[in-house]
Order: C-alpha cells, then structure tokens, then sequence
C-alpha cells in the first residue's frame, strides 16, 4: 500500500462495506432521520443521512440499521454512538462517521 494511503487512513480497525436502512434519533432535534449504513468496523460506522440541518461532531445518537429481513426494529436494535465527522453531501445529504459507544456494537449492525 503507498504510504501517503496508510498515513491519511488512521483507522484502528478494518471497515467492511453495507447497504443497509434504517434511522438514527438526534437527541438535540429530537427527531428521527433515516440514513443508509455505508460501511461498519469494530469501532464504528459510516451513515449518509438525509438531513438539511446540519449534526455536530461529539454530539450523541442512537442508530438503528435494518437487518434486510423485518422492517421492524425494536428497543434491542438500538446502538449508542457519537458523531466522529460530518462532511455535506448532494442533495441534502451528509456523510456522517459515528464512533460507538459500547464495544461490541458491531454485531447489533452488522446482524
């Protein structure tokens, strides 16, 4: 791998691509956006988010991602997490990086 990659990607845990629905719940709006799960590893995950407001680095949030099977999630599906990056994206969209809360999150996710 060229070094200037492994240099700019300090990630401590291998990510693994998903396409997955589902929605988070933003405390601070007190509200529900739906999102689509981009990618997910030991420490964290990757959503895009329909949201024109913009969501802010550290605050807190509880994410909820389909499993592909039920459309129906419920309290045992919800992982804590807090916003690590938010970038912008097209048409209202943002890219946002979550850092979970709780080891062992992955699984919740990536059932």
């Amino acid at each position: 791998m060229d070094q200037r990659l492994q240099d700019a990607d300090r990630r401590r845990f291998r990510r693994s691509p998903v396409n997955r629905a589902g929605k988070v719940y933003v405390r601070r709006a007190l509200r529900y956006l739906p999102v689509r799960a981009l990618d997910v590893s030991l420490g964290g995950l990757l959503l895009e988010i329909k949201s024109e407001r913009p969501l802010m680095i550290g605050e807190p949030i509880e994410v909820m991602i389909s499993d592909g099977h039920s459309a129906i999630m419920d309290g045992d599906d919800v992982v804590e997490a807090r916003i690590a990056h938010v970038s912008p994206g097209k048409d209202g969209t943002q890219r946002v990086g979550l850092a979970f809360a709780h080891e062992g999150a992955m699984a919740a996710v990536a059932a």
